[in-house]
């Protein structure tokens, strides 16, 4: 067989890839592959029918002759039964020979037995004789003991009913072992004398048949309840199946298949015929249950068949075989044949086809020589042949085709790269549209001008995609008279859709192109870009409306235009906001001269800003005071624009006034509290100063302070030094003071607040004020009845009072009036009052006003004398801290404060405190129940750094009777509380300490001991940290320096706490 030759690699050409060319399955192995495909199919189609009908065939044979079987055993069985029945019929006839009375006597049976029954037994295979009388009462049975098997109970009923019917009747027991029992009466004198059963076993006729046929057979009874199966011969059953084998050929070799058939199909009723290989013997088992035979049947017993098919099978597969071999011969044979045939033929048309394509690639002589490689004479030449002239001869065709329109294209694309270049020249969109309204070419312009490329923009529709479709009134009317030439061409303004978004103003042109065929009608149109003179138009328009729109609604600015007339100005136009402002009306101001928006006194600054804007010709801006139509004068700032001519002279100008009265007025305001500001910044920095220096110098008077009361302790007032040590006491309770003072107009510690009666207030003060003032001071009482009640601290009213009063003395040395009056007063309700000003807010508030005939203040002291250390007295006779100690109290009470007063005529303060919101009226007041001090004996535990004060609280607790525990430091305390907090009844926490401090380590015995008792005592605590202490401790805080019977009415108070003790 001829090879193909291969084909040299062919170059690509600027057309296609030479290789696509060849990527195609050649027509010859397409053919070999389907030829071969086809009688594969056949062959093992063929193959399968033959086996499938050897195989049906085998089957059939098997099941004839599986019935010719059964048949015979039938046969054999009934055979039997009739042997048996003859038998039966000659028992009687033996018997009554020996008989000598023709009756059925013991005696009689006995030597009938001993004479005749090894004859039975052995020569005929009687297992069973037994002897039944008419009444049915057994008289003798004759059984093969070793068989060791009972007569069933439903024997007796069966021949109950041969002696009744008086006919010989036959039945197999297959309920325990399949035994074969034949019955016939016995007849005396033409009488019924009884019945004798004569059994004899089925597996004879096993084995007989085994003999006859060279089948294996055997006997199978299955038991329906298989936990009931007859156990004895234990190799015989078959528990899968719950069945015994009562007899079988060849057992050693049977009985294993029937085990390894019942395992792969425990269900043998339904086991017609499988098929097993053993030993590589293929052997076919049948059960075939005796309900088949038509014989008197009882129980459920199964005729096992096995025959051995293997040579069947083997021949089977022989055939097989030998089929499959002449079919592969058959299919290499007919390839081959197929493959002489056609291998020539299709290798040059596959050369044929390999080289056509050069044809596209205008390689037509490369495509000739490929294609008439060979010559072939008429005798030989076939359709391949003639394909092969005529490509040859359509090559020379196109090759002159190819010339012509390659000619053609030159010239085409000469006149194209001209049209071209005019159109992307062109500073105007040129686009043309078919018939359809799609835009079929677009200029560069175009497309720069629409952000849109080529191959997004060819093929849209001009109408709807690059212009709006609200743009286009009569658009579609036109092109289509323009289409039918109704028309030569049409214009019309629209707005095209750019991609971004934005949109271009266009005018358009729109003209038919002449086109011979007439077919297929062009439209060009030509678009001009308007879009910056349209907008230039429209801002103008928009301009003047804005300004018109300005000079409406500005009602707060005044806008007016003038008009120079021998470099003076008269009024063109007055706005809205202009009546509004001066009062005049338009018509009213129109033409005359601008002066008379001035007061007369002021023409000459508007005079000399007329003539800045005209020397400078820039806009100028003043503040100065304008007129009224009324005549009243008003702050503002004017600033004027001027307008030029195309000369770039000054012809009109145009005015704009801002009112700024209440601009002043509010900057006034700001000043104002800007000062206050300043004055709340002062109290503040003292107050973080005093904070400071709060707890040390508590802890110091602490020192002192505890020292002088235990030397009090020990002296008498005739004593000389119990005068001194008082003196000492005195001085620690004004540094107490002084620190306190310092904290509370800063606002660094909380007011004991309750609900008070200011007019309570004021008459227990003045009580004190009439023994401590001078004489010549008045003091009056201007009171409201009905004033209500507030929240205040009654001794730091106390401290306003006194210190007003003492501030009102130093102002009256030589006598004069101190007042006190009190007014109900609701803030934000329009109401005139000394707090309209100040930063409280709306609600109820009470007004006191204390007030003296003083000298007075002037306002730059004013400024300052709420300051702390401010004083105006020379020097020892003040601390400056009275007033500022009022106002940091006032403040502290969520209040205000407000001094008027003038040189010479006297001082008048205004404090404003909130209303209390609850049910207290002017009648109710608090009262505090103190103890006397008392001791005790329990154990308390005291915490301080400080040794000085450990040792002083010891001795003076020590001396009241109770046991003292001492710590330095927060860990220190958490171990003894630790190790004696059953012991331990109250605790002396000081606040301020190294280590984990006094906060932590009260929550650290809180949880060791919830329920422990606790004083805070603190040098100086901010009022946040007390709160949150007073919530975490449910006891109380006391501040240094203390009294020691304060601290031991408070330990005592603390400790009888829920004990009941009073």
């Amino acid at each position: 067989m001829n090879k193909e030759k291969p084909l040299e690699p062919i170059p690509s050409g600027n057309i296609t890839e030479q290789s696509e060319f060849r990527k195609f399955f050649s027509l010859k192995w397409k053919a070999i592959l389907w030829t071969s495909i086809i009688l594969i199919i056949i062959n093992i189609s063929f193959s399968t029918i033959s086996y499938l009908n050897l195989i049906k065939q085998h089957n059939n044979q098997n099941k004839l002759a599986f019935k010719r079987y059964s048949r015979e055993i039938e046969t054999l069985i009934e055979q039997s039964l009739k042997h048996m029945l003859q038998i039966a019929s000659l028992l009687p006839v033996l018997t009554f020979t020996e008989s000598r009375g023709n009756k059925l006597d013991l005696e009689t049976l006995t030597r009938v037995r001993e004479r005749h029954w090894p004859a039975l037994l052995l020569n005929m295979g009687i297992d069973t004789v037994r002897f039944y009388h008419h009444d049915n009462r057994l008289i003798m049975d004759w059984r093969n003991k070793a068989l060791k098997k009972d007569i069933p109970p439903f024997i007796s009923k069966w021949i109950m009913e041969v002696n009744r019917l008086e006919q010989p009747k036959t039945l197999i027991d297959c309920t325990k072992d399949c035994i074969q029992y034949a019955a016939t009466p016995i007849l005396s004198k033409g009488k019924n004398a009884g019945v004798v059963l004569v059994g004899s076993s089925l597996a004879d006729i096993v084995l007989n048949f085994k003999q006859v046929s060279g089948v294996d057979m055997g006997i199978a009874i299955l038991n329906e309840d298989r936990n009931h199966i007859i156990k004895g011969d234990e190799p015989m059953l078959i528990d899968s199946w719950g069945a015994r084998v009562i007899a079988l050929t060849d057992i050693n070799h049977n009985i294993p298949i029937l085990k390894k058939i019942a395992h792969d199909y425990p269900e043998a009723r339904v086991l017609k015929g499988v098929r097993t290989t053993v030993s590589e013997h293929t052997l076919e088992v049948k059960l075939v249950p005796f309900d088949n035979f038509n014989i008197n049947f009882k129980g459920n017993g199964y005729l096992i068949l096995i025959a051995d098919v293997s040579e069947s099978i083997s021949e089977i597969n022989s055939a097989l075989k030998q089929t499959i071999l002449i079919s592969i011969t058959g299919l290499l044979v007919s390839v081959g044949l197929l493959l002489l045939v056609l291998w020539r033929p299709l290798s040059r048309l596959r050369r044929t086809a390999l080289h056509l394509p050069l044809l596209a690639e205008n390689r037509f002589g490369e495509a000739r020589r490929a294609i008439h490689k060979e010559y072939r004479s008429l005798g030989k030449k076939d359709e391949v042949d003639v394909l092969i002239d005529i490509s040859t001869k359509l090559s020379y065709q196109l090759e002159g085709l190819a010339w012509t329109v390659a000619r053609h294209i030159d010239e085409l694309s000469l006149e194209r790269d001209f049209i071209r270049s005019l159109l992307d020249t062109a500073q105007a969109i040129i686009l043309i549209q078919n018939r359809s309204g799609e835009i079929t070419l677009l200029n560069l312009y175009g497309r720069i001008l629409s952000m849109y490329a080529e191959g997004e923009i060819i093929g849209k529709q001009f109408s709807g995609f690059l212009i709006k479709n609200k743009d286009q009134p009569g658009f579609k009317e036109n092109f289509k008279q323009i289409l039918n030439g109704e028309i030569e061409q049409f214009s019309n303004e629209s707005t095209i859709i750019c991609k971004d978004g934005s949109t271009r103003q266009i005018v358009w042109n729109h003209c038919s192109l002449p086109d011979k065929s007439k077919k297929d009608p062009m439209v060009l149109s030509v678009g001009l870009d308007i879009t910056e003179r349209k907008k230039a138009e429209d801002d103008l328009i928009k301009s003047e409306k804005h300004m018109q729109a300005i000079f409406r609604a500005a009602n707060n600015v005044s806008f007016i235009t003038t008009e120079l007339e021998d470099k003076n100005f008269r009024i063109l136009d007055f706005s809205v906001g202009s009546e509004r402002m001066f009062g005049y009306d338009q018509e009213n101001v129109v033409g005359r001269p601008l002066e008379i928006l001035y007061s007369p006194d002021k023409t000459a600054s508007i005079s000399k800003t007329s003539r800045l804007m005209l020397d400078n010709g820039g806009e100028i801006t003043r503040q100065l005071d304008l007129m009224r139509k009324s005549g009243d004068e008003f702050p503002a700032v004017l600033t004027a624009y001027p307008i030029f001519d195309a000369d770039n002279n000054i012809i009109q100008a145009l005015w704009v006034a801002f009112d700024i009265s209440e601009i002043k007025e509010l900057h006034k305001e700001k000043e104002s509290l800007t000062s206050q500001l300043r004055q709340s910044q002062k109290m503040e920095a003292v107050g973080t100063l005093a904070g400071g220096i709060a707890h040390d110098f508590n802890n110091i008077l602490q020192s002192i302070s505890g020292y002088t009361q235990l030397l009090l302790m020990t002296k008498d007032e005739e004593d000389p030094d119990y005068a001194k040590l008082m003196t000492i006491d005195k001085s620690v309770n004004r540094a107490s003071n002084l620190t306190r003072q310092l904290l509370i107009f800063s606002r660094k510690m909380e007011s004991e607040l309750k609900p008070v009666n200011l007019n309570n207030e004021i008459r227990q003060i003045v009580k004190i004020l009439k023994s401590t003032l001078p004489k010549m001071i008045a003091i009056e009482l201007d009171l409201d009845d009905g004033l209500k009640i507030i929240n205040a601290d009654s001794v730091q009213l106390e401290q306003i009072m006194m210190n007003m009063a003492i501030n009102a003395r130093d102002a009256m040395p030589s006598g004069g009036n101190l007042i006190f009056r009190t007014r109900n007063l609701i803030i934000g309700g329009g109401e005139e009052h000394p707090g309209n000003n100040m930063e409280l807010k709306p609600g109820e508030y009470i007004q006191l006003t204390v007030s003296d005939t003083g000298q007075g203040i002037d306002k730059g002291t004013q400024e300052h004398i709420f300051e702390p250390f401010y004083t105006t007295k020379e020097t020892g006779k003040g601390t400056g801290l009275g007033l500022a100690m009022v106002y940091g109290l006032v403040k502290n009470h969520r209040g205000h404060i407000v001094c008027q007063s003038e040189p010479g005529k006297g001082t008048r303060f205004h404090i404003f405190l909130p209303v209390l919101k609850t049910g207290f009226n002017n009648h109710q007041e608090q009262s505090i129940n103190k103890k006397d001090a008392a001791g005790g004996k329990e154990t308390i535990l005291i915490v301080d750094d400080e040794e000085i004060i450990l040792e002083i609280e010891e001795e003076a607790l020590t001396q009241a009777g109770y046991n003292v525990l001492m710590a330095r430091r927060g860990e220190e305390a958490l171990d003894i509380f630790g190790n004696n907090k059953d012991l331990i009844d109250l605790v002396i926490l000081d606040l301020n300490m190294p280590g984990i401090g006094g906060h932590t380590c009260l929550v650290e015995l809180k949880k060791i001991d919830p329920d422990v008792k606790v004083i805070v005592s603190t040098g100086y605590s901010n009022s946040s940290a007390s709160k949150e202490l007073m919530e975490l401790s449910s006891e109380t805080m006391i501040n240094k320096p203390y009294r020691f019977a304060d601290l031991l009415t408070r330990i005592r108070e603390i400790l009888d706490k829920g004990t009941g003790r009073k």
